[in-house]
């Protein structure tokens, strides 16, 4: 048998070198990937860091970074006044510190807040916004909040200082009858404001008295009274208040109460034919026309007193001139003298109501003039001459008006 031929290669040095680098670098991925696992596995959860496995890591720059954020994140009191006076909610002033930051905070809201006004130190400023908060609701028992000034404050809410009947004013504000003091009608006009029977037995009148519980109670007390004068005056005060015309008729004819009870309803029902009931005699009705004219502001009612009676319709004119600042009320006045002396009254002595826009109406053409020359100096204006239509006249208007001022400043 033939003997195999066995082939032998002799290894090249660069195959050896070769394989020595492949095994190296095995080594080095062996080394580094067996490190790698044994991170991983050799982990331990850390101050509850949960990783996306579930398990937890500890990283000290991590937490540093985070500690540095927070410190910034810090917001000092001038920060939370101005994120305060941003959001327009008063009630972060609360979070502020420093007091005086605290309390301008207070202020920023005091009108719109009313905790915030209530919280404000500066008494001053805390009795302007509560007054504001108490007139703004119409309740005087805000002004209680106030250590001084609580009076002030409900004269603002309930502001008695331009009243008529400043006493009437304040005892109806505090529901005091006392404040009326002696004062009979105040008290009468109280007890029926305030439906209260008790104040009507404080006052001393006894006509009046009756009369305001028979107001209160809209029940006939009048009747009960012994005098004839007692009981009118009971009809009255019971006819006016309750609004019943039909109770006047209660009154004895001719009365002085019969008069007032009747002349109130034609002023207010504007009708002046109630002057002409048969309750009323001629005279009496002729004041009757007179309260009717003065009370509604209709000169109709002097108008209506017949000319027979000169003086009633007089009388009439010229109060009714002065009282309006009319003086066209004294055109129907008959006799030519007794109209002069009415103008002359109105016009030149007892003008100080004297109205330019009534001047027009007068029929007399020199009085109409002095009209305006008058009305021009108690007006203090003299732009009101311009309105006379001749020119002399209302050049002798200007210099008469100039002579005024020159005299006044002497």
């Amino acid at each position: 048998m033939a003997e195999r031929d066995v082939y032998r290669f002799k290894q090249d040095k660069n195959d050896k070198k070769n394989t020595t680098i492949i095994i190296g670098v095995l080594l080095v991925l062996i080394v580094v990937v067996g490190a790698f696992l044994l991170f991983i596995l050799f982990q331990k959860p850390a101050n509850g860091d949960v990783t996306s496995d579930n398990s937890t890591i500890i990283d000290d720059d991590v937490s540093d970074i985070s500690n540095d954020t927070n410190d910034t994140m810090i917001c000092d009191d001038p920060c939370k006044y101005i994120n305060v006076l941003e959001s327009g909610n008063s009630s972060g002033c609360d979070e502020i510190m420093t007091n005086d930051l605290k309390q301008d905070c207070y202020e920023y809201f005091a009108n719109i807040s009313f905790s915030a006004c209530t919280a404000l130190e500066d008494k001053k400023k805390k009795e302007k916004c509560i007054t504001h908060f108490a007139i703004d609701a119409g309740d005087v028992s805000i002004c209680e909040l106030l250590e001084d000034d609580v009076t002030t404050c409900k004269e603002k809410v309930f502001s008695c200082a331009n009243s008529a009947d400043k006493d009437l004013c304040y005892a109806i504000r505090d529901n005091d009858p006392s404040n009326c003091g002696q004062s009979d009608l105040c008290l009468l006009n109280y007890s029926v404001i305030k439906s209260d029977p008790a104040s009507c037995d404080l006052i001393s009148d006894i006509s009046m008295s009756t009369g305001c519980n028979a107001v209160v109670g809209n029940t006939d007390k009048c009747v009960h009274l012994p005098g004839k004068t007692q009981r009118d005056m009971c009809y009255e005060i019971f006819a006016i208040y309750s609004n019943s015309m039909l109770t006047c008729t209660q009154i004895s004819p001719d009365s002085i109460y019969a008069i007032t009870c009747f002349s109130e309803f034609a002023v207010r029902m504007h009708d002046l034919s109630i002057c002409n009931r048969t309750e009323l005699v001629l005279n009496s009705r002729w004041d009757c026309f007179t309260n009717y004219a003065f009370g509604s502001g209709d000169i109709t009612g002097c108008s209506a007193i017949d000319m027979l009676a000169s003086t009633a319709r007089f009388n009439c004119a010229f109060e009714f001139a002065k009282k309006y600042g009319d003086p066209s009320a004294c055109d129907i006045i008959q006799r030519m003298g007794a109209r002069d002396t009415c103008y002359q009254g109105a016009i030149l002595y007892s003008n100080e109501n004297l109205n330019p826009d009534n001047c027009h109406k007068v029929n007399d053409f020199n009085w109409k003039n002095k009209c305006y020359s008058e009305a021009a100096k108690v007006q203090d204006d003299e732009s009101i001459c311009d309105r006379i239509d001749t020119d002399y006249a209302r050049e002798a208007c200007h210099i008469a008006y100039d002579v005024y001022q020159t005299n006044k400043e002497d």
